[in-house]
Order: C-alpha cells, then sequence, then structure tokens
C-alpha cells in the first residue's frame, strides 16, 4: 500500500468509467437499478446479473465459488472496450469483485479501482455459523437477522419455494470462500464500505489494505449490514463512489 499518487487517475479525464456492481447473496442485478439513473453521466454504472438470479433465472445456480469468478469475469469481459472501469460489489459480491479483479488483472485488464462493501478482508472471511443447510424455517429467521428479508416470507409458499434454492446456493458458495491466490495484491485502489451499526472486528476491514499496492479507503455509512438499500444513504453513496474515482461533483 501507498500513498495516493495525484498522476494515477489522469487517464480517467475526459473519458466515462463503467462500473460493474454485483449483488449480494440471494439478490439480483435489479437492485442496483436505480444506481444507473443517478450516478452522473461520467459514471456508465452496469449491473452484473449472476447465474440462476434476475434475468438468468432459468440457469443453473453456481456450484463453486470458483465456477461463480469464472462466470463473472466472462460477462464483465465481453462489455471491456479499452476503457476505465472499476467493480463493486456488496457482502458476498465483494468478494466476487475482489477475484474477478485478480482474475481480470492477470489477464491485463485491471480495473482502475476496487469498491468492496459490507465485507471483511478475504483471509478475515469466516462464517460465524453454516446457514444454508438449515430448514426453511431457520434459515428465514436468520436472513431476518441480517436484514433485508422479511420475515413474511415463510407466509408465501410459492416465494419461498421460488427464493430459498438461490439463496442457499449463495451462501453456500460464500460460506465455502478460501482466498483463491493467497499472495494476491491488486494494482488498483481499494475503498472498503460498512454500516457503522454492522457488527464485527476492526482488523476485518482494515485488512483489506494488504491487498492493494495502491490508494487504500474505507468509508462508513449509517446503517447495518444492508444499508446500500437504505435510500437515506443513496446521496453519499454516489458522492463516495464519484469522488473516490475523482470525479466532479
Amino acid at each position: 500500500m501507498r500513498e495516493t499518487d495525484s498522476n494515477y487517475y489522469h487517464h480517467l479525464e475526459g473519458n466515462q468509467i463503467k462500473v460493474f456492481g454485483i449483488p449480494y447473496a440471494g439478490g439480483s442485478a435489479s437492485i442496483y437499478y436505480h444506481w444507473r439513473e443517478m450516478l452522473g453521466p461520467a459514471i456508465q454504472f452496469i449491473p452484473v446479473e449472476m447465474a440462476g438470479h434476475g434475468k438468468r433465472m432459468g440457469e443453473p445456480l453456481y456450484q463453486s465459488f470458483a465456477e461463480a469468478v469464472d462466470d463473472l469475469e466472462l460477462q464483465i469481459t465481453k462489455q471491456l472496450d479499452g476503457s476505465s472501469f472499476a467493480l463493486f460489489g456488496h457482502s458476498l459480491g465483494a468478494r466476487l469483485a475482489f477475484e474477478v479483479s485478480r482474475v481480470l488483472s492477470q489477464k491485463g485488464q485491471s480495473p482502475c479501482h476496487l469498491f468492496v462493501s459490507g465485507s471483511s478482508a478475504p483471509h478475515r472471511t469466516r462464517p460465524k455459523q453454516m446457514i444454508h443447510d438449515l430448514d426453511d424455517e431457520l434459515l428465514i429467521k436468520e436472513l431476518v437477522k441480517m436484514g433485508g428479508t422479511p420475515e413474511s416470507l415463510l407466509d408465501h409458499p410459492a416465494l419461498a419455494e421460488l427464493f430459498l434454492p438461490i439463496i442457499r446456493a449463495d451462501f453456500a458458495i460464500s460460506e465455502s470462500y478460501q482466498l483463491m491466490e493467497p499472495d494476491a495484491v491488486l494494482s488498483c485502489p481499494i475503498s472498503v464500505w460498512y454500516g457503522d451499526q454492522e457488527i464485527g472486528e476492526e482488523e476485518d476491514i482494515l485488512s483489506w489494505s494488504r491487498y492493494t499496492n495502491e490508494c487504500f479507503s474505507i468509508h462508513s455509512f449509517s446503517g447495518g449490514h444492508f444499508f446500500i438499500q437504505d435510500k437515506a444513504n443513496e446521496p453519499e453513496i454516489y458522492r463516495v463512489l464519484g469522488s473516490s474515482l475523482k470525479l466532479p461533483n
């Protein structure tokens, strides 16, 4: 890690930056759709759909973390055109964004920035308990504790039947995750976002700094794990995203 290089961003000036957003476990690309409208013209925010989710609902769900990384890297690569791009991910999406950034960098397509939100550093990612194999009722209760999932899901069997397999599959790959390349270091800045009411250790956040040889920043938002869903946070989210990419307000 080193101090911010004022020349690092000179190549971004005058160009639109693509920011690819990877959802959290159980989420689809739709969680980011409104971001596309709210961010300024200098940012083209591109939500990335995971297999078996949203518009890709008919495809098989991922069976491993590595499979997810390979697929998402392919989806993003298809949309690269030589212009600057960044990756954003929340929770499971943050770890996927990190590993996808690593693969892209190894192929000579390094992102200009990585935003990791709501996630411990890769080597400190350790599930407090394995929840993907809980029965439906206990699984939903755990999801409700995290926020973002209504307990009333149990009252809608058709919805539960549709979404619980997706959530289980996502948590299965999340809970099996291990750093894919222990010595991985990115040549782009990393920004870590977290909710100020989320329970965790300070070192879980600070340890992200070991994965970049560029600048490293931390920003807290009001709320718990799903702070990105709180509309009250949206103006600050858009401001921080733009300022981190050194874009004018």
